[in-house]
This record gives C-alpha cells, sequence and structure tokens, in this order.
C-alpha cells in the first residue's frame, strides 16, 4: 500500500495546473452521469469510504448539516425533444431504462429538459444527500444532523430563460455575490427577495458556525429523522418531510 507520508508528499509536488486539467472521461459537465471524482479507499490513508464510516459512527461527531439545491443541473442541461430524452437515458443506463423512463416519464414535466434535470439532480444529488444524512443520523447520537434543500429561484432571469435553484445558485446569497446570478459577467440588480434570501442564509450559516444550530427566529430548523425533516430555504423560509421520497427510494434500489 505505501508509505501514506510519501503519497502526500508526491501529491503535494504536483503542480496546481496539472491537476485541474485532469478529469475523468465523461465527467467534465454537473449533468454528465459517468464515474467521477472519488475517495480511493486503500485501506491506509483511507480506510473505508464515507457512507460507511458515517453509519459506524467511525468519523469525527460534530453538527452536521447535509443538502442540496433543488434543480442543480438545471443550468447543464440543453434543451431537449422526447426522443433525444429517451435516447440518452438508453445510452446512460442500457437494460435499466424503461425503469427509469417509468420513474421519470416525460407526462409528469414540463418539458423533455426538465424531467432530465429532475433525474440527474435527483441520482447525483438530492438522493445522494439523502443517503449521507440518513447514515450520519445511524452514526452519530451524541452530535445533530440537519437536511436542507436549497429552492429558492425568485431572482430575475435573463429573457427568455428560466430562473431555477441550479448548482452554486445558493453560493451566490451565502456571499451575497449578486454578479454571479445570472453568470458571464452580467450586472444584477437583486430585487427584494433577493436581499431577503441573502439575509436569511447568511443568518442561519453563521449561526451554525457560532453554535452548531443553524435555527433563527424566522426558522426552526428540525433534526433530521426517520420522516426525512428538512429545512427549506426559500422566500418564504419553510420546513418539510421527505424530498422526492419515491425516487429516491428507487434510486436506492437500483444501489446507485
Amino acid at each position: 500500500l505505501g508509505d501514506p507520508m510519501l503519497t502526500r508528499e508526491c501529491l503535494r509536488a504536483i503542480p496546481a495546473h496539472d491537476f485541474v486539467q485532469i478529469s475523468p472521461d465523461g465527467y467534465p459537465d454537473v449533468a454528465a452521469l459517468a464515474q467521477g471524482w472519488g475517495p480511493h479507499v486503500d485501506k491506509a490513508l483511507v480506510p473505508t469510504d464515507g457512507l460507511t464510516a458515517l453509519a459506524a459512527g467511525t468519523h469525527v461527531h460534530v453538527p452536521i448539516i447535509i443538502g442540496s439545491n433543488a434543480a442543480e443541473t438545471a443550468a447543464a442541461v440543453p434543451p431537449l425533444t422526447e426522443m433525444q430524452y429517451e435516447s440518452l437515458v438508453a445510452l446512460t443506463f442500457g437494460p435499466l431504462a424503461d425503469q427509469v423512463l417509468a420513474k421519470y416519464p416525460v407526462a409528469d414535466y414540463d418539458d423533455p429538459t426538465a424531467a432530465y434535470v429532475a433525474l440527474t439532480s435527483d441520482a447525483k444529488f438530492v438522493c445522494t444527500a439523502r443517503r449521507a444524512a440518513r447514515a450520519a443520523d445511524m452514526g452519530q447520537d451524541d452530535a445533530p444532523v440537519r437536511r436542507y434543500v436549497f429552492a429558492y429561484d425568485g431572482y430575475t432571469p435573463l429573457p427568455g430563460t428560466e430562473a431555477a435553484a441550479r448548482q452554486g445558485l445558493d453560493l451566490v446569497y451565502l456571499f451575497g455575490n449578486f454578479d454571479a446570478v445570472l453568470g458571464g459577467g452580467v450586472e444584477y440588480q437583486p430585487n427584494a427577495a433577493d436581499l431577503m434570501m441573502r439575509d436569511a442564509l447568511q443568518e442561519m450559516w453563521a449561526n451554525f458556525a457560532r453554535t452548531g444550530d443553524p435555527s433563527t427566529a424566522a426558522l426552526s430548523w428540525p433534526l433530521y429523522g426517520p420522516a426525512d425533516d428538512h429545512a427549506l430555504p426559500d422566500v418564504p423560509l419553510a420546513t418539510g418531510q421527505g424530498v422526492r421520497t419515491a425516487q429516491c427510494d428507487f434510486w436506492d434500489g437500483l444501489g446507485g
């Protein structure tokens, strides 16, 4: 297995530029479903995978928040026809394609693009967040576990585009960097809802960093548990039980 100290020194000697040029084939895009970066369990430096460690309670027990955005892949999925959507699912899932299409039929969404955004967001982010929250809740009774789904899409989109709680949008409000709302260096003037979301998110995350509890006077964050209780950062703020439960049960049943 080698000496972990030598491994670390070897990695540190590689120029950062060389690292950022390396990306697994088929995985440069947030909506892609090919295998991407992940921990290499070598039984020495990394003795086990994260979910196993969380469930077993062998990790460091600290207050945890686990979450995702409601439409993580919205900015990465191009317009799709129904035929393109079905072909993409068939190429990706092979013999499982019919099961996937049955769980994400186009008729349940505004269009085939929205169906693929839901599918990829669930498979990669929403349902994996639930898996991690369940593991953490199982493995640590002495520190709180909480879950969130960032659902805010109240910003003013560019003409001809739709607003969505896409990947990274929560960071815009956490850091108040409104010029990143539309991307591409487009100047953006925040509306009243934007300012409310910024203030709420900054207060919640500051409280969590200070006390381990993100609750505020406006929102009492529930502890995570069997009912899949979670906070819903949005305008207005809310809480909920269960996030795309049937879809996540489906992905867990596939073992993915």
